[in-house]
């Protein structure tokens, strides 16, 4: 699938000090900083704001919307799908589900394994961390990660989340974490073998 440039040239416009306006509301918890634009559509790589301003978006909804803004195969394929069928949950099967476990296998290359899909980044992270528990078995269980990461927010990926300033206002927390500098094996290492029961590093920074 290609994805066209628009047309676009490479200057982007950037919010300045003359039009920024921190967006309130009433009715949304506050769990992010208050947004300072608002954006109504998107095109291949860019958003544009209520003005018609244009941003290049090198965030994709954090990882999601990797294949670009408003590509008509992408908007054909779920409209299509979406005119069939949206929606039916893990408990029954689908058309789509086997290939595409199949496809995911191939190409990590486990060459035999087997796919759980989750409907967030917290929800696969809870997955991991159950199957290196119930892998490692009672006593085994203590899982590092490092210092500034960043793995979800229900209460054990919170934990495992190496910011300590996000994890007071909700302790107690599930037990079983630690976390280390990030890219130091050999503090991993110490930290392992002087616990001896570590069993799932996990690293992702940010």
């Amino acid at each position: 699938m290609s994805m066209p440039h628009g047309g676009y040239t490479p200057e982007m416009q950037s919010p300045s000090s003359d039009h920024t306006v921190v967006i309130e509301s009433p009715h949304l918890i506050g769990a992010y900083r208050a947004p300072t634009v608002r954006f109504v559509r998107g095109e291949g790589s860019y958003l544009f704001d209520e003005e018609d301003r244009r941003y290049l978006d090198l965030l994709c909804g954090l990882a999601v919307t990797s294949l670009g803004h408003a590509h008509p195969e992408v908007a054909a394929t779920l409209a299509a799908q979406a005119s069939r069928l949206v929606h039916v949950s893990n408990l029954f099967a689908n058309e789509h589900q086997e290939p595409l476990a199949a496809a995911i296998d191939s190409l990590v290359g486990l060459d035999g394994g087997r796919v759980f899909f989750t409907n967030s980044g917290a929800e696969a992270n809870e997955c991991a961390l159950k199957l290196a528990r119930k892998f490692g078995g009672r006593g085994r269980h203590v899982v590092l990660s490092a210092h500034g990461s960043f793995h979800g927010r229900t209460l054990a990926t919170l934990h495992a989340t190496g910011q300590p300033a996000k994890h007071e206002a909700f302790q107690p927390l599930p037990e079983g974490f630690r976390h280390v500098p990030f890219g130091r094996r050999a503090g991993a290492r110490g930290c392992a073998h002087r616990r001896g029961r570590s069993r799932a590093p996990r690293g992702r920074p940010g």
